[in-house]
């Protein structure tokens, strides 16, 4: 989990020094706070949101807690007046929404909610707080905001009714400081991975590498020089147990270009971003490094908040290894392993097996089979060359068929989730029994003689229609 003390310290360090950046993050809701003195003791307090088209926020009510931001009013206690009742809003929509696959409660283009108070204090006084709420669209969420409530309320008896829109007298920024299950929902174009590299017996590389979404940047540790604007990446090592580090974060060489969010060269990552910090052992025991990484992105149009990701590395003398909060991990072998291995490696090890895979016993005794039908079939060396070409694409295109008919019916990642699932494993383990007690002659397992029949006809006629059912 993230640290939510480590958060909201790198956000306010963020906020106070660079303010100006918020005029360039995307925020796709307009609120206007306003009051009014509907008697000599009671007041209305309004909070209307305009919302930019194909957004939306959630109601105050919503009808499951595993899911996104409610909105929600939090007031402050004063002796100068009362809340009366909780805060009311308008008619809001109910309907399935696809960023949290279930029914929920919100608002599209305007929202309004009211809170009455009565007036206590004979003197005016501002009713102070907090407001929190989560906008979506039908393919992401934004983190949530928390926005100040401020508004300076009339005092009680004699004074005139006014209608007081408060302007300016609030501030939003993006916080995050939700739970689990909502936080899984929220829209981040930025993975990371972090691992070690370990060089020597005394010294070790950390490795914090960035995948970026396409359409996003992430900037560099190094702006290029520019004093303002957003918020370069940052690492803060806040524990170092057993290491000291050597030399600053290194990264790989960041692309230099005009970025019209800020409307000036910065520089920046596209794609992927790895950044490496080394370390040296002063001691003989195993060290640990924390700390976290703060960083923001944005796209050619919109900024999306600053965001900050804790970290843990755990080293051992002669072999090292990560660990990391709210990331994806790798072990120190899968990495070095997914390192050395380049994509025609890969293949030829994948074509290699699948030359082994003709020695297993359920395949090699189709090899004679497979030549003599080739060999029967075909009048010339040519023709059965390409007979068998024939035979190898129909045999693929097989597998192709039967794979894009299961994922469009079932999902793309079914056929991944059936290979994992232990159920589907045990069952298909306990079909291969059932299948070599029948082959060891315990009873016999047979197809309906009319499919037999109409396949043998089929790979019996020849031509490319006998290929292809032979296959």
């Amino acid at each position: 989990m993230l640290k939510f003390k480590a958060i909201l310290t790198a956000l306010i360090a963020v906020f106070s020094l660079q303010y100006s950046v918020y005029g360039q993050i995307y925020d796709p809701v307009d609120w206007e706070m306003s009051v009014s003195e509907t008697s000599d003791t009671e007041a209305t307090l309004t909070f209307k949101a305009t919302l930019e088209e194909g957004w939306h926020i959630y109601a105050l009510d919503l009808p499951s807690d595993e899911g996104p931001l409610p909105t929600e009013f939090t007031f402050e206690t004063s002796d100068k007046y009362e809340l009366l009742g909780d805060p009311d809003q308008g008619k809001y929509i109910t309907d399935y929404d696809p960023n949290f696959q279930m029914d929920l409660n919100y608002f599209a283009d305007r929202a309004e909610f009211t809170q009455k108070i009565k007036r206590i204090s004979p003197s005016d006084f501002s009713v102070k707080g907090e407001l929190s709420f989560m906008v979506c669209n039908d393919e992401m969420c934004l983190p949530p905001e928390y926005i100040e409530i401020d508004l300076k309320v009339a005092g009680a008896v004699g004074n005139p009714s006014t209608d007081t829109p408060d302007e300016g007298g609030f501030g939003s920024g993006g916080q995050i400081g939700l739970n689990s299950d909502a936080d899984s929902e929220i829209y981040d174009p930025v993975s990371w991975k972090f691992s070690v590299e370990e060089e020597t017996d005394s010294t070790a590389v950390l490795v914090a590498e960035a995948e970026i979404d396409e359409g996003w940047h992430l900037y560099a540790t190094d702006l290029g020089g520019a004093e303002e604007g957003p918020l370069p990446t940052e690492f803060t090592f806040e524990t170092i147990d057993g290491f000291s580090l050597a030399g600053e974060v290194v990264s790989n060489e960041a692309k230099v270009a005009f970025d019209p969010n800020f409307e000036m060269d910065l520089a920046y990552f596209d794609g992927e971003a790895i950044f490496r910090q080394e370390v040296k052992k002063i001691t003989g025991k195993k060290g640990e490094v924390k700390g976290y990484v703060s960083f923001m992105v944005c796209d050619d149009y919109k900024c999306l908040p600053p965001t900050s990701i804790d970290f843990t590395f755990s080293l051992k003398a002669g072999k090292a290894s990560a660990e990391t909060s709210e990331t994806e991990t790798e072990s120190i072998g899968e990495k070095s392993k997914r390192d050395k291995r380049s994509t025609w490696g890969i293949f030829i090890i994948a074509f290699l097996s699948g030359f082994a895979a003709l020695l297993t016993p359920c395949v090699f005794p189709m090899i004679p089979m497979t030549v003599s039908f080739f060999t029967k079939q075909s009048k010339t060396r040519a023709a059965g060359i390409r007979n068998a070409i024939i035979y190898g694409i129909s045999i693929i295109l097989i597998y192709v068929i039967l794979g894009v008919v299961v994922t469009a019916v079932f999902g793309a990642d079914v056929l991944s989730r059936m290979s994992t699932d232990p159920w589907f494993n045990v069952f298909f383990f306990l079909l291969l029994i059932v299948f070599a007690i029948s082959f060891l002659g315990a009873f016999e397992i047979t197809l309906p003689s009319s499919w037999i029949n109409k396949a043998d006809s089929k790979a019996d006629k020849g031509g490319l229609v006998g290929i292809f059912f032979m296959a």
